[in-house]
């Protein structure tokens, strides 16, 4: 091994591992990438560290020692020992390369190149209407709302597409109808493997006027969590593993927001990140009934003094 750089591999070896512990070795092996681009001002991470302090010098340099106290926290309290040890050496040697997990993958195809006919291979994820009941701020200006988060194929979570949706710019009372509904993200389904499936949709609803590029930092964490997830479990993957996925989210961004400034964040019954699933798709060429694919769910999501509804629902489409 090259000098100068740090091998993960010890720290994945976690097939072990399960419920709440595997949790928290996600979320450990996470704050380790997070503090490891931070200090060493590269890659998504530090990019949002300077959007987020504004170039105040003072600030950066603050959250620069926090960063700092942080890797010194996980070297000395960290739950595995050789997670422990590689934050003790990071935390010496800035410097030091974290060697990836594994080489990152394409997404996987939709399966499109099969020569099966298809119905419906496609799940659309759709919105209908948001309405600003409360917006979050008392002074002039209106809410900058949008959507983050991901759409997979239960069975396929390396299939999954990006979700970045700008729900509009509100005040109280105002609703945005987007034209009818409005195409948010679509999936294939085409080369699932494993029926009955459905569709699941991480989602964090947040209003950024100022903090832009937390957006992209969402989808960053997402991966991240996902790599290790995969690293640590390969083929012996939990069941309902995005709950896992949640779960190690809410817990690094309630991490993050001690010590970062980031946007504010609204809650669905109390969570960050909300689960979406669609119905049940029974085969490929399964459709579902128009009471389903017509029936949109309503989430209301809260915080900072603001009230939001949001109108979502899913649909089949060639």
């Amino acid at each position: 091994m090259p000098n100068n750089t740090i091998d993960m591999n010890d720290v994945n070896d976690l097939d072990t591992l399960s419920g709440e512990a595997l949790i928290e070795a996600l979320v450990e092996r996470t704050k380790l990438e997070i503090l490891d681009e931070v200090l060493k001002d590269e890659g998504v991470a530090a990019e949002m560290l300077r959007e987020s302090t504004g170039g105040d010098a003072a600030l950066r340099a603050q959250t620069m020692q926090r960063a700092k106290v942080e890797l010194e926290g996980l070297a000395a309290r960290g739950s595995r020992e050789p997670l422990r040890r590689l934050a003790a050496q990071l935390a010496v040697d800035p410097a030091a390369r974290i060697r990836p997990v594994a080489a990152k993958k394409a997404p996987e195809g939709d399966g499109d190149d099969t020569e099966v006919e298809v119905a419906m291979k496609h799940v659309e994820l759709r919105i209908d209407w948001t309405k600003c009941i409360k917006d979050t701020h008392e002074w002039p200006g209106k809410d900058e709302m949008y959507m983050v988060g991901k759409i997979f194929p239960a069975d396929r979570p390396k299939s999954a597409r990006g979700i970045d949706f700008h729900l509009g710019d509100f005040k109280k009372g105002q609703r945005e109808e987007y034209g009818g509904t409005e195409l948010i993200k679509k999936v294939s389904i085409a080369g699932s493997k494993k029926f009955p499936t459905h569709v699941v949709c991480l989602l964090t609803v947040l209003e950024r006027d100022d903090v832009k590029r937390f957006g992209d930092f969402v989808r960053w964490l997402m991966d991240k969590i996902e790599e290790q997830l995969a690293a640590m479990s390969e083929d012996k993957v939990p069941p309902k593993w995005w709950e896992v996925l949640r779960k190690a989210m809410e817990r690094l961004i309630d991490w993050l927001g001690g010590w970062l400034a980031r946007p504010e964040i609204l809650k669905h019954k109390g969570n960050k990140v909300i689960t979406y699933r669609s119905p049940r798709i029974k085969a490929l060429t399964d459709t579902w009934p128009s009471d389903q694919e017509s029936n949109p769910q309503i989430f209301r999501v809260t915080g900072h003094g603001a009230k939001y509804d949001i109108c979502l629902l899913f649909r089949r489409s060639k």
